[in-house]
């Protein structure tokens, strides 16, 4: 197979290994079938560390037409990379590789690729023709130099090695799917794409437990909803997921150092599974995202907003197992209802910013920060069910809310202010506890009438 005639028979190799000659106007094609082994093709010299060194300068077209094995170092140069390496359907399925660099304007993978020790790509473009499989299994690095695209499965397990992508994955065509599997660090490109899921987590009961660092701006998407899993996260970035009705799984989000912004976008589920930490905003709710928790979560911005939706412990978790804690300083927290389904642990909000929330859910206390405004639009019970103590801050009620403290529990109420607005229909306050309600500052304006059901004492200090 020649573009402008086959080469002569390379003078050290074996007799099915042509190397390219001149050729014509089109160069010379190398075409390797049958195995290759350190026996059956080398370089003239090769060392005692049996590093074979392939290199085509004419045409640039390297092909591998069947399986390729040998436990040494592979190089594989296509027009001193400015051409095509094909890699065949199965490097180092039988005898791992030690490494493998291929440089090449276009690399293209077809199969599974194997090599105890580093695999390097280089070049401008790698495009899966078929599903492949990148396996390094003495926990060596794989760095990718170039953009990736194809619509098939790339599935990459590196042990505790790391994996590094310096080029987008499928920003021209998405990839099927994406898993980077084992313990070590992934660090991510500005685009991965693909049409089906992406986990760089890999699979939490054989141990996995990748972690990534954000170098650029990155953004995560599934073009059909497919589930996006991530482990602990990192770096100074925005970083943005988008997989339409799909799940969302995180792990520790920006712990050193916090992200830029966190932006998810659909309409799917969130699993938050640790602490998020951004300097910018945080939006978890995109078009109508809803949030579950599996761990205590801290959530905190730099006087930058949080944005969510509905709020639960994590499916098939007991009521009150975990706690929420979100800080956004001076800005403000907008949630849905807390706790409805499966009810929280706690929530605790912190700052001085305004609140924006629904219904609040939680086998312990909660507290909304005592120097917090919150705003209510709707009807709403604070509910005090045992003994932990509900702080609730600032209140502003719209025309006609009534708003109403306890459902004739034991837990003690501190308010710092409540008031209506100024010149509109009257709001209302009812105390229904049977333990202490205590309003530091005043009832304020446009409240309407104040209603005890139940008390166990209240106190009003205000002027």
């Amino acid at each position: 197979v020649a573009a402008g005639g086959l080469g002569g028979q390379g003078a050290s190799g074996h007799p099915s290994y042509y190397s390219g000659g001149a050729g014509g106007a089109g160069g010379g094609t190398t075409g390797y079938t049958g195995s290759l082994t350190r026996e059956s093709y080398s370089t003239p010299s090769p060392g005692t560390s049996g590093t074979i060194i392939l290199t085509q300068n004419q045409g640039g077209v390297i092909t591998f037409n069947g399986s390729v094995d040998g436990a040494h170092d592979l190089t594989v140069i296509a027009a001193t990379g400015s051409g095509t390496v094909n890699l065949g359907a199965s490097v180092g399925s039988s005898t791992t590789l030690s490494s493998l660099i291929t440089k090449g304007a276009t690399i293209t993978t077809a199969g599974l690729v194997k090599t105890s020790g580093t695999q390097s790509y280089v070049g401008a473009a790698l495009n899966l023709s078929d599903n492949t499989t990148i396996t390094t299994t003495a926990d060596s690095d794989v760095t990718f130099g170039q953009v990736i695209n194809g619509a098939k499965t790339l599935n990459i397990n590196t042990g505790s090695g790391a994996v590094t992508f310096s080029s987008n994955v499928g920003s021209s065509t998405a990839l099927a799917s994406l898993v980077i599997t084992g313990s070590g660090l992934n660090t991510l490109p500005a685009i991965i794409r693909t049409s089906g899921g992406i986990n760089l987590l890999g699979t939490t009961v054989l141990g996995n437990t990748r972690t990534n660092s954000l170098v650029v701006n990155t953004a995560l998407s599934s073009t059909s909803n497919g589930d996006i899993t991530i482990g602990n996260t990192s770096g100074a970035k925005t970083f943005s997921l988008d997989n339409g009705s799909g799940i969302i799984d995180m792990g520790v989000i920006g712990n050193s150092p916090a992200l830029t912004s966190l932006t998810l976008f659909g309409t799917g589920i969130n699993k938050i599974r640790g602490d998020i930490t951004t300097t910018g905003a945080i939006d978890l709710k995109g078009t109508s995202r809803t949030t579950q928790l599996f761990a205590d979560s801290a959530i905190t911005t730099t006087d930058n907003n949080v944005l969510g939706g509905t709020v639960n412990g994590g499916t098939d978790t007991a009521p009150g197992s975990y706690d929420l804690v979100i800080n956004t300083g001076t800005a403000d927290i907008t949630l849905g209802n807390i706790g409805s389904t499966i009810a929280l642990k706690s929530l605790t909000l912190q700052g001085s910013g305004v609140n924006n929330i629904g219904t609040i859910t939680t086998t312990g206390g909660y507290d909304l920060g005592a120097l917090r405004e919150t705003t209510l639009h709707v009807d709403t019970t604070y509910v005090n069910p045992n003994t932990d103590p509900i702080i609730l801050g600032r209140f502003t009620l719209s025309d006609g809310v009534t708003l109403t403290l306890g459902n004739a529990g034991t837990a003690p109420i501190s308010v710092k202010l409540i008031r209506g607005v100024a010149g509109g229909t009257s709001s209302y306050v009812v105390i229904n506890s049977l333990s202490t309600v205590l309003i530091s500052e005043t009832i304020g304006t446009d409240i309407g009438t104040l209603t005890i059901t139940n008390s166990g004492g209240a106190t009003f200090t205000g002027a």
